[in-house]
């Protein structure tokens, strides 16, 4: 009895086919860029400084708890009049 796709082997699935060739190259393509995507990604993210490794404020608050203009403070207050 034959079958419905005959004695011919399906040209889409066949093992040996030049699409199906085609589509793994393009797998392991595109396999291989996500995969240097994500390398970059956990190299960019290592690079970032964690909050442990900024340095604390140098100049204290005020005695009492208030604010207090610091230097930085000042120096934008004179370049910020208009």
């Amino acid at each position: 009895m034959p079958t419905q796709s005959g004695d011919r082997p399906n040209p889409v699935t066949s093992e040996n086919s030049p699409r199906t060739r085609a589509d793994l190259k393009r797998r392991r393509f595109l396999m291989t860029l996500g995969a240097a995507g994500a390398g970059a990604g956990i190299v960019a993210a290592r690079s970032i400084p964690s909050v442990s490794d900024v340095g604390q404020a140098t100049e204290p608050v005020s005695a009492d708890g208030s604010y207090a203009a610091t230097a930085h403070v000042q120096t934008y207050y004179k370049t910020a009049k208009l």
